[in-house]
């Protein structure tokens, strides 16, 4: 995007370490990354930016942190200016058995560490508690393991996160007090898998934007 729009400057946020930007290609000059949590409020002052876009923070905040981090993205924002979320709705559709399951059981476990989600059906009321105007709010459906390149990529990227939890979920998954299992858990996964192909499961990834006021004269 960056390359396709070389006037603005685009301002990469995370929590995370910045990348080694000598070990990164044809980084555009008009990008800048920054290490930054938005819970302590960023260092840019306010009315600085035509647009931010928020996406895949579906736990990344407790409920009362939400309203916060709206303002704070109002704030930056110049009159006039844009906000836009994305997020997934983690209930999937047409879900076989196994498949419910699982993500039944990520979803509990996702709600007792951090209380709330921000799911995609939500973006809208959250733009609109944060007196944004003009609220935009549609969605799309994305296949899972299934529909070609994008089914495939959609059920590598959920394979990678299920990978990841295993050793959380595992024994409310199978209802044990055993240690985790990898080879029980991976067959487990395997199957609800083969599912979604059986049943053409898919999951609904919601996006919403708004418009900040602009400054009555």
């Amino acid at each position: 995007m960056a390359n396709d729009f070389p006037k603005p400057m685009f301002y990469c946020l995370d929590m995370r370490e910045q990348p080694n930007l000598q070990d990164i290609l044809h980084i555009p000059p008009n990008t800048h990354f920054e290490k930054a949590n938005i819970l302590h409020g960023l260092n840019h002052t306010e009315n600085s930016f035509d647009f931010c876009h928020q996406r895949m923070m579906l736990s990344a905040y407790h409920g009362e942190d939400v309203a916060y981090v709206i303002r704070e993205m109002h704030r930056l924002l110049k009159p006039g200016g844009w906000l836009e979320m994305v997020e997934y709705d983690p209930i999937p559709k047409r879900a076989g058995p196994l498949f419910t399951k699982l993500t039944d059981t990520l979803i509990a476990f996702l709600k007792s560490r951090h209380k709330y989600l921000i799911t995609g059906p939500k973006l809208r009321r959250f733009l609109k508690e944060g007196n944004f105007q003009e609220i935009q709010y549609d969605y799309a459906s994305i296949p899972v393991c299934w529909g070609g390149y994008v089914g495939k990529h959609m059920y590598e990227n959920i394979l990678t996160g299920m990978r990841y939890v295993g050793p959380l979920i595992y024994k409310e998954l199978f209802n044990t007090e055993a240690e985790f299992d990898e080879a029980e858990y991976d067959e487990f996964v395997d199957k609800a898998f083969d599912e979604c192909v059986q049943y053409q499961t898919f999951l609904n990834v919601h996006w919403a934007y708004g418009k900040k006021a602009s400054t009555v004269h």
